[in-house]
C-alpha cells in the first residue's frame, strides 16, 4: 500500500467536522507529501459542512493549501480577563 493509499484510508476515519481539524489534517498532508497531497486532502475537505470549511478559511481551491496556512497556531491562543493578549 502506497503512502497516498494510507493517508486516503487513515482519512476515512478522521470526521471532518471541525475547522482545527482541516487545518491540522491539511499542514500534516502537505508535510508528509507536498503538493501532491493537495489532492487527497481537497477530496476529504469536501465532505465537511460548508460553514466548517468557512470557518477554517477555504472558500477556494488550494486555500488555505498555498497561503501560508502551515504557519497558523495549533493550540488555543490564550486571552487575558479583558479578552486580549495575556498581561
Amino acid at each position: 500500500m502506497s503512502d497516498i493509499e494510507r493517508i486516503r484510508d487513515a482519512l476515512s476515519f478522521i470526521p471532518p467536522d471541525s475547522p482545527e481539524t482541516l487545518l491540522r489534517m491539511g499542514m500534516a498532508i502537505k508535510d508528509g507529501l507536498g503538493d501532491e497531497g493537495f489532492w487527497i486532502w481537497n477530496e476529504w475537505v469536501q465532505q465537511a459542512d460548508p460553514s466548517v470549511r468557512a470557518a477554517a478559511g477555504i472558500f477556494a481551491d488550494r486555500q488555505p493549501w498555498n497561503s501560508g496556512a502551515d504557519v497558523v497556531p495549533l493550540s488555543p491562543v490564550r486571552k487575558g480577563e479583558d479578552g486580549g493578549p495575556p498581561a
